[in-house]
């Protein structure tokens, strides 16, 4: 058995496969490659604006997992402080009588599992309705900031 080795074939293969990996930086300096770690924390945050006068009736902030099987474990804080515990498949609070005039920051943090459900933030009152569902990674990281004015 006689093996023929073309040196020059694989000596111009090479250069090219350099040229190429070189040429991606200088050509395309913009291109950006995703970080799987990235991928994986992702953020929600909504801005929200109430009269203090609506305040009066109750607002409740609900944060609840997509299925029955659904378990959620966190907090949901309030400009820092601790308000609730998320525990199980749903948490309930009325938020009125703690926000404050001005801005009102409310991080939901925790986890859920299985990953491959989900979770669902709602805040309701009068003539609001606002409702957002995530699903994939397990991680439970929503910010609602509330302006009262």
């Amino acid at each position: 058995m006689e093996i023929n080795i073309n040196f020059k074939k694989i000596l111009i293969a090479t250069c090219f496969a350099g040229f190429l990996a070189i040429s991606m930086y200088t050509l395309l300096p913009n291109f950006v490659f995703a970080d799987p770690l990235q991928l994986k924390e992702t953020k929600q945050e909504t801005i929200i604006n109430l009269d203090i006068d609506e305040l009066k009736e109750n607002y409740f902030l609900k944060v609840s997992g997509s299925t029955l099987n659904t378990r959620l474990t966190g907090n949901i804080k309030l400009n820092g402080i601790i308000i609730s515990e998320i525990t199980d498949n749903s948490t309930e609070i009325s938020i009125s009588p703690l926000l404050k005039k001005g801005k009102n920051t409310v991080d939901i943090t925790g986890s859920y599992t299985p990953t491959t459900s989900g979770f669902k933030v709602e805040l309701t009152g009068p003539n609001t309705q606002i409702s957002q569902e995530n699903t994939g990674n397990g991680n439970i990281r929503n910010t609602l900031i509330i302006y009262v004015e």
